[in-house]
């Protein structure tokens, strides 16, 4: 699948500039982004990946490899890859990295189905070694919700068989690269702290062991602090419809999700009868996203809804009361921080105490 699509990208991009130059040849883009993926996936289910998390904002400049760099011979590639070093730590994605701190930004690691039965994202060292390179450099790591799971990350032996030294640049059982032999080169000399010099793959995989709570449960999507705004989440909501029976809790919090979002969650909640816990605390949903999910909680299976830190308001809050008359499968819903007022309060306190369900939390 990768190498169909390298083929088209040099077929097409012959000039000696990546295909990402080329479209913003007028106005390039400092890196604030950077995706960190193998290759396995295929080109349609790695961009909406990419999408969910960027919101579809073009005023990202995001660094994806093998559309950065120019797919000439291996020579060229290389050249491109080791800025013509053979310290790893010198070359372009360090610099990407070092570009992407400076931005502010992240690095956005995306793993894909097929690597689950060849030992995951994390059998590859070119993986292994960005994420390590992002801890040693501070830069905010966000794992893809769709793809943070065990499986995704460590594959089906999961993370108790974990060992950094074995990972390979390319596939399980295939020929040692020129890259790989650069990674351990660097890794075997003086340019990583002196802490590693008895120790060094142990120190790599303990970082990587010891942040193994970037990976999620079976069943649960956690696209918490990806600041997946309207256009991620409309995308998330579409991946999770292709197989609704995988997903029972949904943790959106803190994503810039707005009213306009929070309707788009209301008109899946519709059809959706698996999910159990929804967390949309520390967004920006008003009182007409409230008044959607209100509108929605008349059709679903959640039993805990939690919206602390918003902006519903008074009207928001009547609305919710007025669907808890007839949801019978609610049993906490969380509504502190919403400057709800004395009527919002009064009419939650009215509708619980009139069924007898005190579910409400503000």
């Amino acid at each position: 699948r990768y190498q169909r699509r390298v083929h088209g990208v040099k077929n097409d991009y012959r000039d000696g500039r990546g295909v990402a130059l080329t479209f913003n040849d007028d106005d390039p883009k400092e890196v604030s982004m950077m995706i960190s993926h193998c290759w396995d996936e295929t080109m349609r289910a790695f961009l909406r990946d990419v999408l969910i998390m960027t919101d579809d904002d073009d005023t990202i400049g995001i660094f994806i490899c093998f559309l950065a760099l120019y797919q000439g011979t291996s020579t060229e590639v290389n050249l491109q890859v080791t800025q013509g070093s053979t310290n790893i730590k010198e070359g372009c994605f360090a610099e990407v990295l070092h570009s992407v701190k400076n931005n502010g930004g992240p690095m956005v690691v995306i793993s894909n189905d097929a690597v689950c039965d060849t030992g995951g994202l994390y059998s590859r060292l070119w993986c292994v070694w960005e994420v390590h390179c992002a801890m040693e450099d501070d830069v905010r790591i966000l794992m893809h919700p769709r793809t943070s799971t065990e499986l995704h990350l460590f594959g089906t032996r999961g993370k108790t068989h974990f060992n950094a030294k074995n990972t390979r640049c390319g596939k399980p059982g295939s020929k040692r690269t020129a890259d790989e032999k650069n990674i351990r080169r660097t890794i075997g000399g003086p340019a990583l702290p002196c802490c590693l010099s008895s120790g060094k793959w142990t120190y790599i995989q303990k970082q990587i062991l010891d942040r193994s709570g970037w990976t999620t449960m079976p069943n649960r999507m956690d696209a918490m602090s990806c600041r997946l705004g309207y256009g991620g989440v409309k995308l998330l909501l579409e991946v999770m419809a292709e197989d609704p029976s995988k997903y029972v809790t949904l943790n959106l919090r803190w994503n810039c999700i707005d009213d306009r979002a929070a309707e788009a969650l209301a008109a899946a909640l519709h059809d959706n009868t698996t999910l159990t816990y929804l967390d949309l605390r520390s967004n920006a949903i008003g009182e007409g996203g409230a008044e959607a999910l209100a509108a929605a909680l008349h059709h679903t299976t959640l039993t805990r809804l939690v919206m602390d830190d918003n902006k519903i308001g008074e009207g928001g809050a009547k609305a919710l009361a007025a669907a808890l008359h007839d949801n019978t499968t609610l049993t906490y819903l969380g509504l502190g921080s919403n400057a709800i007022g004395e009527g919002g309060a009064e009419a939650l306190d009215a509708v619980m105490a009139e069924t007898g369900r005190w579910v409400a939390d503000y």
